[in-house]
C-alpha cells in the first residue's frame, strides 16, 4: 500500500531514509561537488582591467559652436544636474558605440579577443593530462556550438558571422561602462582571458574615445569657414570705407550733422543780418526822402535884419521852433507808428507852437536875408545820409547773396547726406559683423589648438589597471555553492526515490501500511559482518 500523501515524515524518518539511500546520496553528492570543483579548477580564467574617467567642466560646457555664437559673449554657468546626467550618459553611449568597438577590434585584432586559451598561472594545472583533456572537451563543445549556430543561421537564410563580427559581439559582451552615482566619474571595465589583453583593450578604447570626443565637440570646418568669412568681410569693409572717403572728398561733406547744424546757424544769422540791413536801409531811404522834401520846402535865404519896424524875436523863435518840431514830426512819423508816445509828444509841441504863433502879432518889416542855416543843415544831413543808405543797400545785397549761397550749400548737404548716411550704416553693420567674426575666429582658433593638442573635459582619473589575479572563477564561492548544491541535491534525490519506492522496508512499514502486527523480523547482515561473527 503506498504511503499517504498527507503523511509528514519526521526527522527520524529522514535520517533513516538518508541512511538507507546513503550510497545514492554519496554518489550524487560526489558527482555534483566534483563537477563544481572540476569546473572551478579547469574553467578558463577571466581577468579584468578597469579605468575611471572624470568628466570636468570644460570649454565644451561653457561655449557653443563659434559658427553659431558669432562673437557673442557666452556666460560662464555651471550646467544643472539633469544636464550633467545627460552629459555623463552621452559619454557612456559614446564609449559603448559600435564605431569605437570596431576601432578597438581592428587595433587589438579579432584573433586576440576571440582567443580561448587561458593564461598559465601559479595555480594552473594545464600541464596535466586532465587539464588538456578538459581543454579539448571545451574546444570541441565550442566548435560544435559554432557549427550548430552556423547550421541554424543557414536554415534561417542569414549569413554566417565572420571572425570580426564574433569578436565585436564578444567585445560588447565583456565590456562594462557605467557612471558612478552622485559623481562625475565614469568606470570602464573589460574582462579578458589575459590581464594584458584586458588592459590593452581598455587603454585602446579610452584613447579612441579621447580622439573622437575632441572632434565631436569641435566641428572641423569651423576655423576655415570663419577665416574665409572674416577675410571677405574685411575686404568689403575696406571697399566701403574707401567709397565713403571718396564721396566726402568730392562733396566736401565730412560730418553732415555737424556741418548742417553750423550751416543752419549761419543761415539764421544771415537772415537776421539781412533783415537788420534791410530795415536800416529803408530807414536811411526814408530819411533821405524827408531831407529832400525838406530842402524843397526850406528857404535857401534867411532874414538878417529888417528896415521897417522892429522885428519880433519871440515870433521868430516860435516859428523856428515850430519848423524844427515839424521836421522832428516828419522824422518820427517815418520811424514810428501813429500811436508811438514820442510822435504824439512832438505833435503836441507842434500844436502848442502853432497856437503861440497864431497869437503873436505880425508886422511888415524890411529884413536883410542871408543863407538859411536850416537849409544848410538839411543839405549837410542829406549829403551824409546818402552814403549811409547806399552802404546799407550794398550790405543787404551782399547778405542776400551769402544767404542764397548758404541755402544752396544746405541743399547740397541734404542731397549728399542720404548717400553718406547709407554708406555709414553699411560700414557700421559691416564693422559690427567683422568684429563678431573676429571674436568667433579667435574662439575657433582656440578650439583648433585644443583639438590639435587633444585637450578635452574628460580626464583620465585612473589609467587601465593590470590585475594578475583572475576575477572568475571564484574558487571559494564556487566550492561553497557546489557543496550546498551537492548536499541539497543528494538529499532531495534520496527523498524523491524514497517517495517513489512503495516496498515495505521495516516492521513499522508493515504495521503502518498493512495494519497487521509483526511477529518477528530477520535482520539484514552484510558479508563482512558474517565473517567477523565466524559464520559462513
Amino acid at each position: 500500500m503506498p504511503p499517504s500523501p498527507n503523511a509528514t515524515p519526521s526527522l527520524r524518518d529522514l535520517y533513516r531514509t538518508i541512511f538507507r539511500r546513503k550510497r545514492t546520496v554519496i554518489s550524487v553528492f560526489l558527482l555534483i561537488f566534483g563537477s563544481a570543483a572540476i569546473y572551478t579548477l579547469f574553467v578558463p580564467r577571466e581577468y579584468q582591467s578597469e579605468c575611471r574617467l572624470l568628466l570636468r567642466l570644460g570649454r565644451e560646457n561653457l561655449t557653443l559652436d563659434p559658427a553659431a555664437t558669432l562673437g557673442q559673449d557666452p556666460g560662464i554657468s555651471v550646467p544643472p544636474s539633469p544636464s550633467r546626467e545627460n552629459e555623463l550618459n552621452s559619454v557612456v553611449e559614446m564609449l559603448t558605440s559600435r564605431a569605437l568597438a570596431e576601432h578597438v577590434v581592428a587595433t587589438v585584432s579579432a584573433e586576440a579577443i576571440l582567443n580561448q586559451q587561458a593564461s598559465a598561472g601559479p595555480d594552473s594545472v594545464n600541464s596535466s593530462s586532465l587539464a588538456r583533456a578538459m581543454a579539448n572537451v571545451a574546444e570541441n563543445v565550442q566548435s560544435t556550438a559554432v557549427q550548430a549556430g552556423a547550421w541554424l543561421r543557414s536554415i534561417n537564410g542569414s549569413t554566417p558571422l565572420t571572425p570580426r563580427d564574433r569578436a565585436l559581439d564578444a567585445f560588447e559582451q565583456h565590456l562594462s561602462v557605467w557612471p558612478v552615482r552622485k559623481s562625475n566619474v565614469i568606470r570602464v571595465a573589460y574582462e579578458g582571458r589575459t590581464p594584458q589583453l584586458a588592459q590593452d583593450v581598455v587603454a585602446e578604447l579610452v584613447e579612441a574615445y579621447l580622439q573622437q570626443s575632441t572632434g565631436l565637440y569641435r566641428p572641423g570646418k569651423t576655423y576655415e569657414f570663419l577665416t574665409k568669412q572674416t577675410s571677405e568681410l574685411h575686404d568689403t569693409l575696406a571697399a566701403k570705407e574707401d567709397e565713403l572717403r571718396q564721396l566726402k572728398n568730392q562733396t566736401g561733406v565730412v560730418s553732415p550733422t555737424s556741418q548742417r547744424e553750423a550751416l543752419i546757424a549761419r543761415i539764421s544769422r544771415l537772415e537776421d543780418e539781412v533783415y537788420e540791413a534791410a530795415s536800416a536801409g529803408m530807414a536811411a531811404e526814408k530819411r533821405v526822402e524827408l531831407l529832400q522834401n525838406k530842402l524843397t520846402v526850406l528857404p535857401q535865404q534867411r532874414v538878417i535884419s529888417r528896415t521897417e519896424g522892429i522885428a519880433d524875436e519871440g515870433t521868430n523863435l516860435i516859428r523856428n521852433r515850430l519848423f524844427e518840431l515839424r521836421v522832428q514830426e516828419e522824422e518820427a512819423a517815418a520811424k514810428y507808428q501813429e500811436t508811438h508816445p514820442q510822435l504824439q509828444q512832438i505833435r503836441q509841441q507842434v500844436a502848442e507852437a502853432q497856437r503861440l504863433l497864431a497869437g503873436e502879432k505880425r508886422t511888415q518889416e524890411h529884413v536883410t536875408t542871408a543863407p538859411g542855416p536850416l537849409y544848410d543843415k538839411a543839405e549837410a544831413e542829406l549829403l551824409n545820409e546818402e552814403p549811409v543808405m547806399q552802404s546799407l543797400q550794398a550790405k543787404a545785397a551782399v547778405l542776400r547773396q551769402q544767404l542764397a549761397e548758404a541755402r544752396l550749400q544746405l541743399q547740397t548737404i541734404n542731397d549728399n547726406e542720404l548717400q553718406i548716411a547709407k554708406l555709414q550704416r553699411e560700414i557700421e553693420l559691416l564693422d559690427t559683423s567683422y568684429r563678431k567674426y573676429c571674436v568667433s575666429l579667435e574662439q575657433a582658433r582656440i578650439d583648433e589648438a585644443l583639438q590639435r593638442e587633444r585637450l578635452s573635459n574628460v580626464a583620465l582619473m585612473q589609467p587601465p589597471t593590470y590585475h594578475p589575479k583572475p576575477i572568475r572563477p571564484k574558487v571559494l564561492i564556487n566550492l561553497m555553492l557546489g557543496l550546498i548544491g551537492a548536499t541539497v541535491g543528494s538529499i532531495a534525490l534520496a527523498l524523491l526515490l524514497e517517495f517513489r519506492d512503495h516496498s515495505l522496508q521495516t516492521p513499522e512499514d508493515v504495521e503502518r501500511h498493512l495494519d497487521v502486527p509483526t511477529l518477528t523480523s530477520i535482520p539484514v547482515l552484510r558479508r563482512k559482518e558474517l565473517v567477523l561473527n565466524g559464520r559462513h
